[in-house]
């Protein structure tokens, strides 16, 4: 029997433990303060609290066989009549042991101070998005014999609640957003956003934004919001946390803004200690303003501080901010992973003093810019009269095909200071990486490996959805599978915004739930769950194993089951 502990993230042969030699444990990243972005020198002002957005308060505060059951012998050599005992034990035994050993936001969620974010947790209502509506409704349904107390109305509704929540889409379809949506205030935190268990063709937000400002704890999964305005777009992000912490964004579609995509603001004297981005597709944003991300805040008075890992996300036809890192030296960052195509001015950019590992990327140039001169990777911007100073750079097994092409190689070739030729000095950057967390720290695999996994399988957006049984059903929408068959194809990825339009998305049948728990009655019935707050340890995947050592409910392992967390894990 082959045994993978999840807790550490390389595979053990037999029943081992960790191999404490092959990972740090984390150091020096727990002194954390919070912040805004100031990178490339122009701030990132708080306007979120502009006219026509929705603004809240300020106070704190038979299908049973398809469903991942040991079903007809399932994971068996061979199911026929004449086929012996002794065989298919053998192939049994064979089979892949998952051990969740360390409870997070969802299994499959990794990064530093991972562990800390909970979302909606153990015991958070159940919220069914039931409305396409552009309206803030949340209905409460009390238990009922064989029913669970549960809420029932819109996505604004479901974001605006004031209690620990799962917000599960029980329709297919976009939402035309009049206004964004502003969650403002740290009682609307506790909130893990499960969208992936959408009917198939899954759920958007389109034509505004969504702004996280706040709030804590907060999971985010498969998140499709494009803003999507071809004429009068905002100056905003198409997701926006500001002065937000303890939260992971995964397996998100993040395109069509009116400034950045996706970006991290924040002001000085804020907690900022655990932030995760991972596994997203961050698209386009307007002409002559096409960026990616802004992360952390500096300024003459300081800068941001906090523990920030962002690895498996794709940055494709936005020009630069891929992301910007800005921040003190208490600043740290793990910049793992990440794909970056046709950028046009720059890749990364560093201010002030962040102390920021940049390693394992994979640079793709694209048709709009093939001839990218060695000024226009990655940067460092010096403000030393005005921002912290210095940073504290590691860099390695950075790939550019036609650039850099050994993982072995001097990655400083691609730096250069900012609006200038002059290489980065020698003497910012260091030898040796951040130490990784060995139970819940993510270990970058090789620039390679990371496009293999997330543009050419395309593992990277919000690929997942349910069918009408409750199984996973994994595809991209016609938007994102254009950017990542442009990637591999080394096609021009960008859509003018005249034809930013949205693809129809049929309205589909939800899975069966007849208790309202959020589990599909077919995955219950092949699994014996009788509650889904109850822990099971042991569960049969049929080519797998998972043991539920960290204690996630019965709800949690069937949204972790439809996620692929368990399938990737047991690679």
């Amino acid at each position: 029997m082959r045994t993978r502990t999840i807790g550490c993230l390389f595979l053990l042969i037999a029943l081992t433990g960790c191999d404490d030699d092959k990972r740090e444990s984390v150091s020096g990243d727990t002194s954390i303060a919070d912040a805004n972005t100031a990178v490339d020198g122009d701030a990132k002002a708080d306007t979120t609290d502009t006219s026509g957005r929705d603004v809240k308060g300020e106070a704190d505060a038979d299908a049973a066989d398809t469903l991942g059951g040991d079903v007809k012998g399932e994971g068996d050599a061979d199911n026929s009549a004449d086929t012996a005992d002794a065989s298919a034990e053998d192939a049994r035994d064979d089979r892949v042991v998952v051990t969740l050993a360390v409870k997070k936001g969802f299994p499959d969620l990794w990064g530093e101070g991972a562990s800390t974010i909970e979302g909606g947790g153990a015991n958070g209502v159940k919220f069914f998005v039931t409305s396409l509506a552009d309206t803030e409704e949340a209905n409460f349904i009390p238990a009922s014999p064989g029913v669970e107390a549960h809420y029932e109305g819109t996505i604004r509704g479901a974001l605006s609640l004031e209690e620990p929540r799962h917000i599960i889409p029980r329709v297919s379809g976009a939402v035309d957003l009049g206004s964004g949506i502003l969650l403002d205030g740290y009682q609307y935190s506790h909130f893990t956003y499960h969208g992936h268990l959408a009917p198939e063709g899954g759920f958007s937000l389109t034509n505004n934004n969504l702004v996280i400002r706040r709030n804590r704890n907060i999971v985010v999964r498969f998140l499709r919001a494009r803003y999507g305005r071809a004429a009068g777009l905002a100056e905003d992000d198409a997701l926006l946390f500001y002065r937000a912490h303890t939260f992971a964004v995964d397996h998100s579609s993040l395109a069509w803004a009116g400034d950045e995509t996706f970006s991290i603001g924040t002001t000085r004297n804020t907690p900022y200690p655990a932030i995760i981005g991972q596994n997203n597709i961050v698209g386009q944003t307007r002409e002559g303003h096409n960026t990616g991300s802004l992360i952390g805040y500096t300024s003459s008075a300081g800068g941001a501080q906090g523990v920030v890992s962002w690895h498996n996300n794709v940055y494709v036809g936005v020009s630069h901010r891929t992301p910007n890192f800005a921040g003190d030296s208490e600043m740290f960052g793990r910049i793992f992973n990440n794909i970056t195509y046709d950028w046009q001015s720059r890749l990364t950019n560093l201010v002030g003093a962040p102390t920021v590992d940049v390693a394992y990327n994979y640079y793709k140039k694209g048709p709009t810019r093939s001839d990218m001169p060695s000024n226009r990777y990655n940067k460092y911007q010096d403000l030393r009269e005005s921002r912290p100073y210095p940073p504290s750079i590691y860099t390695a097994g950075n790939i550019m095909p036609g650039v850099l092409e050994d993982p072995g190689a001097d990655n400083q070739q691609l730096w250069t200071l900012f609006q200038s030729v002059d290489p980065v000095p020698v003497e910012l950057f260091r030898t040796t990486p951040l130490p990784v967390d060995s139970e819940v720290g993510y270990q970058p695999s090789t620039a390679e490996q990371a496009y293999a996994r997330n543009v050419l399988a395309k593992e990277a957006g919000a690929n997942r959805t349910t069918d009408s049984a409750g199984n996973p059903v994994i595809g991209l929408d016609s938007v994102d599978d254009h950017y990542l068959e442009a990637i591999a194809n080394g096609t021009d990825p960008r859509t003018p915004e005249a034809n930013w339009v949205h693809p129809p998305v049929p309205s589909n049948t939800p899975f069966p739930d007849a208790n309202k728990n959020g589990i599909a009655d077919a995955f219950e019935a092949a699994h014996g769950i009788t509650s889904a707050d109850e822990v099971i340890v042991d569960w049969d995947f049929g080519e797998y194993l998972v043991a539920n050592e960290a204690g996630y409910t019965a709800f949690e392992m069937y949204s972790a089951w439809v996620a692929g967390d368990f399938e990737r894990l047991a690679q």
